[in-house]
């Protein structure tokens, strides 16, 4: 009775065995992936508003530099809403790839960005002020109707940060 119980085991176990090796296999992909943390404001060291003509309407930009926490580090999901008033914000934000051991980082690297603000609803001729994670600057809203001289003069300046150099 025992003999026929071995031939019955060494029957089965080529495929015990096939099913086994499939198995870790499968469980050996299923490792944790390094957990990538939630983006955070950049650090932004001024904000310039720039204006270009689209079709007879203008387009506003915010040209804002700053500096990252690392070289490993990338800008994402810049986001802008209204804020009360004349307010408009802009957020910045940055985050490590999940998987980044952190060597060969080169601390606080300067970035440049350009985002389009905007502007549907904005009245003509009244002044904005556009934060851009604590750097403020204002512009006037170009009257479409005006002097094309006029519409594309505009007046901004930061009222918080420091220029980058090599910028």
């Amino acid at each position: 009775m025992n003999l026929c119980y071995l031939n019955e085991v060494l029957k089965v176990l080529p495929q015990f065995l096939i099913f086994l090796s499939g198995a870790l296999f499968l469980l050996s992909g299923c490792e944790t992936a390094p957990y990538a943390p939630p983006p955070t404001p950049a650090a932004v060291e001024s904000v310039k508003i720039q204006v270009a003509d689209f079709h007879g309407r203008p387009d506003i930009y915010a040209d804002i530099r700053g500096r990252l926490t690392s070289n490993a580090a990338l800008l994402v999901d810049t986001k802008q809403y209204r804020g009360k008033g004349n307010m408009l914000h802009v957020e910045v934000r940055e985050q490590t790839p999940k998987g980044d051991i952190g060597t060969n980082r080169v601390p606080n690297p300067p970035f440049q960005t350009r985002v389009p603000l905007e502007v549907f609803g904005l009245v003509p001729g009244r002044v904005y002020v556009v934060d851009a994670n604590g750097a403020r600057t204002h512009f006037q809203m170009p009257d479409p109707e005006a002097n094309e001289d006029d519409i594309y003069s505009v007046t901004s300046s930061t009222t918080t940060g420091l220029e980058l150099p090599g910028f």
